[in-house]
């Protein structure tokens, strides 16, 4: 089943050829647009889009605050940041507003669909050389691992190298629901509100390395 993908950026030129570079990729289909952040919120449950690929710069309400709005009502929907800023400054408030992906309009076609297919399996993706400053930055009060357990600590290192439930679940031989519960346990006991913040905090703790990172 193609990807589903929604187009949010209050540039109708832009907006065409977004859609028209995915357009052209067998996997993911383009099933709407929207200039403004209350339209998008508007029709994100009806258009039902895997992934909502979100400008920062709209006029009637941030990037940023649509994100945080859509993270709320659509939590399946992944939403992935498609922007010119490229300081890690713009980038952190992005991801503690619930988006898992952050791409810069500078990159290729090649790389927004890999992009696309990346946070679509629930993989945080964020520019390489922004890794040093936004762990540093999203993990601003520090928890001691000590209050995971062993394996809730294997769970973060796994969430943390872009496995999803089933491969975390194959890996360590148990279920999905009980891959599920030590998600929600790690979750509520390091105060990160989704995947790509614990992937941050396990960067942070050296619980894994960048290079680590299975894309």
């Amino acid at each position: 089943m193609p990807i589903r993908v929604m187009v949010i950026d209050d540039h109708p030129v832009f907006r065409k050829g977004v859609r028209a570079l995915l357009e052209g990729t067998a996997d993911i289909t383009v099933v709407g647009e929207a200039g403004t952040g209350t339209e998008a919120i508007a029709l994100i449950s009806s258009l039902t889009p895997d992934v909502v690929i979100m400008d920062l710069m709209l006029p009637d309400m941030s990037g940023l605050e649509a994100t945080e709005t859509i993270h709320a009502q659509s939590p399946q929907t992944k939403v992935l940041v498609l922007t010119s800023h490229a300081e890690a400054d713009a980038l952190v408030p992005a991801l503690k507003a619930g988006a898992t992906g952050y791409v810069l309009k500078s990159e290729t076609r090649v790389e927004l669909v890999n992009a696309i297919r990346t946070v679509t399996q629930g993989k945080p993706l964020v520019p390489i050389e922004f890794t040093a400053s936004l762990v540093n930055a999203i993990t601003e009060k520090p928890n001691d691992l000590s209050i995971l357990t062993s394996r809730e600590v294997e769970v973060l290192k796994l969430i943390a190298r872009g496995l999803n439930n089933t491969d975390i679940a194959s890996r360590l031989n148990i279920g999905e629901g009980t891959v599920k519960t030590h998600i929600s346990s790690v979750l509520g006991k390091l105060h990160v509100t989704d995947r790509t913040q614990a992937a941050l905090y396990a960067l942070k703790h050296a619980l894994i390395k960048p290079d680590d990172i299975e894309l």
